[in-house]
């Protein structure tokens, strides 16, 4: 990140946070999501690959290696599979879940999380 664009986030921060102690009355939370929401820059270095290909490439590079790096019991796995198809293949009639069910479980959720 060039110096001149890290001291202007900086002051973009410290005049938020002088803002909020100043003017109790404004909304801190509203405030985050106003600057969350607001259009930032995007990177254009990732780890000094600039191709947004190469990017990709090293994104699944880092996360095949992450999700490969914990061993396992093969049998295990494939205990826990068996199992787990047994459990879906077990239709029931009572387990429906409709638009609304899925609508109203969206809703409940915490504001932000949606």
């Amino acid at each position: 990140m060039q110096y001149g664009m890290y001291r202007s986030r900086i002051k973009v921060k410290e005049q938020f946070a002088k803002s909020i102690m100043e003017n109790r009355t404004r909304d801190f939370w509203s405030e985050i999501n106003r600057m969350k929401n607001s259009k930032a820059g995007i990177c254009n270095i990732v780890d000094g690959v600039g191709n947004s290909s190469d990017i990709a490439s090293l994104f699944a590079d880092k996360y095949e290696e992450l999700y490969s790096s914990v061993p396992y019991d093969h049998d295990d796995m494939a205990s826990l599979k068996v199992e787990i198809m047994s459990a879906v293949d077990e239709y029931n009639e009572e387990c429906i879940v409709s638009f609304n069910n899925v609508v109203e479980a969206v809703n409940s959720l915490k504001h932000g999380k949606k």
